[in-house]
């Protein structure tokens, strides 16, 4: 049997364990949460998934763990259950680290305090002992091989992403013509300050008195003082033009606003928010994303067309808003092949065949 490590239930792991019910044999597959809750309506009822939210219940979980054929654990950052996970990795070579982003660069928080430099010393030595590791962008992988040196293989999966690509076309189909000349501009995907907000709203200062609107989702971050600092500062340049999403909104709502969209602007320092990115590109959006990340390298080798947000500040509002057609309907093409169920099969098929 294959053990999928996950933390609290969201939106990814929900597609990712429907899209395995639908496409694998279930009976290979069994997923174990870090959190104490999840919906197990959203689930079939011979997939076995349970909650393993404390050192106890993971003790618990060690015959389970012996009798796996791999353990994918999705997603690695500083936490308690990281010596459990070290001293696992010291005598089976059956883990597999499934990484998202943010947990690559947990290691720049290493010296914050003693708890943290001991956190990174157990991410070292799993690392070390790890035969492969998973993940979408290759380039990524540079990254951790540059910071922890492992000899690991590298197997390429993607995500499938919780956007409903129909429910879009729906939408784009029901949409209405409108005369409108406001230019709307999407800033950042979260409340998360990973996105850098203020920054972002610094280098658009200087189009503040252009016919714009600013949304910036906030519905979900961390950290609610980041959260009110955004509005507050959001306000002061831009005033009413200035439109923070706070409540949390369906797919058919976001999809909806997703829509109005004309510019895309992300400020993330790192890999972050692909998905979002991804439908904003196959509406035929313009994006901007930073030149020093490896989204925006991932994006220039598929061959879509974005643009780099560190040159925003040396752009003329007509410069920034023009998209040229030829490369909207690109990047949708090219969209519509990576993101495709067909395409996940290929590659999570590709990461369960590996010994």
């Amino acid at each position: 049997m294959f053990i999928h490590i996950l933390t609290s239930e969201n939106a990814y792991h929900i597609n990712l364990i429907q899209f395995i019910e639908r496409n694998f044999s279930i009976q290979e597959h069994g997923f174990i949460f870090r959190s104490k809750r999840f919906t197990r309506s959203k689930y079939k009822e011979t997939t076995s998934i349970e909650s393993c939210p404390n050192y106890i219940s993971l003790l618990r979980s060690i015959p389970q763990l012996i009798r796996a054929q791999k353990i994918y654990i999705h997603y690695l950052p500083y936490g308690p259950s990281l010596p459990f996970w070290t001293v696992y990795s010291l005598f089976s070579s059956k883990l597999v680290w499934v990484y998202w982003g943010g947990d690559i660069y947990a290691f720049k928080e290493k010296n914050r305090n003693i708890k943290s430099r001991f956190y990174e010393l157990c991410r070292r030595i799993i690392i070390k002992n790890l035969k492969n590791i998973s993940g979408f962008l290759y380039e990524d992988f540079e990254v951790i091989k540059k910071v922890y040196h492992t000899k690991a293989s590298y197997t390429k999966i993607i995500y499938p992403l919780p956007v409903d690509f129909l429910m879009l076309e729906k939408a784009l189909i029901e949409s209405q013509p409108t005369k409108n000349t406001v230019k709307t501009i999407l800033a950042g995907n979260s409340a998360d300050p990973s996105n850098n907000h203020i920054e972002l709203f610094k280098s658009l200062e200087g189009f503040k008195d252009e016919n714009i609107e600013i949304i910036c989702p906030l519905s979900y971050g961390p950290d609610k003082d980041y959260t009110s600092l955004v509005i507050k500062e959001g306000q002061r340049i831009f005033g009413d033009k200035f439109k923070p999403l706070t409540q949390f909104l369906n797919t058919s709502e976001y999809s909806k606003i997703l829509l109005q969209v004309d510019v895309a602007i992300m400020n993330h320092k790192r890999q972050q928010g692909l998905g979002n990115l991804s439908s904003i590109l196959w509406l035929g959006k313009k994006v901007f994303v930073r030149s020093d990340t490896t989204s925006y390298n991932y994006f220039k080798s598929e061959g879509i067309t974005v643009f780099d947000t560190l040159n925003i500040k040396n752009l003329s509002f007509e410069s920034l808003i023009a998209i040229n057609p030829d490369d909207a309907i690109k990047n949708k093409t090219v969209v519509l092949n990576v993101f495709s169920e067909k395409h996940y099969i290929e590659l999570w098929s590709n990461l369960f065949s590996q010994q």
